[in-house]
């Protein structure tokens, strides 16, 4: 049979304290994106560029999330997961890597690994008894992946006031390349207020319905 160990959460609080720890980090970063869409520099000259480059890298993240979720709830040995966890990061922090040297700073690829923690952080931390009793990796990856193609389809369709970013604003933030996000950089901020705040409700809707679920899961584990 399983090991008990393998299949249980490194931590299982309460739903809504689950609910509340996983989703903050989400929350903050949509309230980020709004806050520099409102008031450009409040948080920083160049804000809005980094808020882009977030929008960008997560992308990454959602297509590596799913990976990375799978090897740390798997049943291999430790040190096998290990191993597949440094092959994993180093793979993807190719991409991450390429970004950071574009625009001349490793932002981009601490910010990569700061939401990869993030993504992580929602299996590990679960009100479930059993991990698998409730497929997290699965329905967190194809939450985000939904969100993320439904965000970017609306707001680069829509109409999207400005609000705060002026040319001059745009000039400042210093892009070397050129797009639809590079030009209305606003776009992209709406859709980091859409996407962060929908994943951080869908999680702590899905640690509400883990919990609501855990106590009727029972396993042999003899």
């Amino acid at each position: 049979m399983p090991d008990r160990q393998a299949l249980a959460p490194l931590w299982s609080p309460s739903p809504l304290l689950a609910g509340v720890v996983t989703a903050t980090p989400d929350f903050i970063a949509a309230g980020s994106c709004l806050i520099t869409w409102l008031y450009p520099t409040w948080l920083g000259q160049r804000m809005v560029a980094h808020l882009v480059l977030v929008m960008l890298v997560e992308f990454i993240v959602i297509h590596s999330a799913g990976f990375i979720g799978v090897v740390v709830v798997g049943d291999s040995s430790k040190p096998k997961k290990i191993l597949a966890l440094i092959g994993l990061g180093l793979l993807y922090s190719l991409f991450t890597g390429a970004f950071a040297l574009g625009e001349h700073t490793w932002w981009p690829f601490t910010t990569f690994w700061v939401l990869i923690a993030n993504r992580i952080m929602s299996v590990l931390i679960s009100p479930a008894e059993d991990i698998r009793a409730f497929p997290v990796v699965i329905v967190l990856w194809a939450i985000g992946a939904a969100l993320y193609l439904l965000g970017a389809v609306i707001t680069s369709a829509a109409p999207i006031p400005a609000l705060g970013i002026t040319p001059a604003v745009i000039a400042a933030q210093g892009f070397h390349v050129s797009g639809l996000w590079v030009d209305e950089p606003w776009r992209p901020l709406a859709f980091g207020v859409f996407y962060f705040a929908a994943f951080g409700v869908a999680e702590m809707l899905m640690a509400w319905r883990m919990g609501a679920r855990a106590p009727s899961v029972r396993y042999d584990f003899a």
